[in-house]
């Protein structure tokens, strides 16, 4: 049987919201957090440089308390600065390069996404990177997915083999994960100076061609905005041929991977992104 062209457009198929029971405690802290997330983003990105770089110095100074016993140091990986956990330096074994949310315009977390990814890399026997990318407004595309492609093959000058690097994202991450993903196909071929497109699959991996992508894991909320986007682009990852779990969470917010003090349920499903990648690392 001939094999489907990637261009051809997907259909979303039927969501199939994952079997968990969702604490009472959790779902008022969902709302809670619908009602305030907004007007809190709102206030950082319309505030004044001052007071964005305030914030963004409060960020990313807030030390992280839980690395899960590994060691963290702040390093530069192929002129990519970002802390990293675990024993970085033996590059005989498995790393997680983790590339933060926070819209594109918010610094990585300590507490949060640096804390999520030293607990991956535990339960992996890994190390990790998390490149501080830059950030909007003050750097605009393709800055921030430059960075993360420089990460990666700095990844590999320093000595990693391909097959035990994981790549993960979260949010915005994400988005720059499967640009890094392209980025990598491409080899390294140079890019031609031009007006940015929506459509470009760089910026908007929905228009991807995933032939050749590694195995997928999607992990997204039932009732965020980006459920749909999620849906279409692991459907069109499983016509391409690649291995893909789609994991649709009932109730739980955006990126609820990363705020485990919040979210109890968090710790499943940290357990079944271990699962996924440790079938698929060398």
């Amino acid at each position: 049987m001939s094999q489907p062209s990637p261009n051809l457009i997907t259909t979303l198929p039927e969501i199939k919201v994952k079997d968990v029971k969702i604490s009472l405690r959790s779902r008022i802290l969902t709302k809670i957090l619908k009602w305030t997330l907004k007007p809190m983003i709102g206030w950082f990105v319309k505030g004044s440089k001052r007071r964005i770089a305030k914030a963004h110095i409060f960020i990313a100074s807030t030390p992280c308390k839980n690395t899960g016993g590994l060691p963290q140091h702040y390093r530069i990986v192929n002129r990519v600065p970002g802390p990293t956990v675990g024993d970085f330096l033996n590059t005989d074994g498995r790393v997680i390069l983790w590339l933060h949310g926070g819209g594109f315009i918010i610094p990585a977390s300590n507490v949060a996404h640096l804390r999520l990814l030293a607990l991956l890399a535990k339960g992996l026997g890994a190390s990790g990177f998390l490149p501080d990318y830059r950030i909007a407004p003050y750097n605009q595309f393709p800055h921030s997915l430059d960075d993360c492609e420089r990460a990666y093959m700095g990844l590999l000058e320093a000595g990693y083999d391909a097959s035990k690097i994981m790549i993960g994202g979260d949010s915005a991450g994400g988005n720059l994960a499967l640009g890094t993903l392209q980025r990598i196909r491409k080899a390294g071929a140079p890019m031609p100076a031009r007006d940015w497109d929506a459509s470009d699959p760089e910026l908007s991996p929905m228009y991807a061609d995933f032939t050749g992508m590694p195995p997928m894991h999607y992990i997204v909320g039932d009732t965020e905005v980006l459920r749909d986007d999620s849906v279409f682009c692991a459907q069109r990852a499983k016509d391409a041929g690649v291995e893909t779990q789609l994991d649709v969470w009932p109730v739980l917010p955006h990126a609820f991977p990363l705020f485990e003090a919040l979210f109890k349920e968090t710790a499943i499903v940290r357990k079944d992104m271990i699962t996924f990648a440790e079938r698929h690392l060398g």
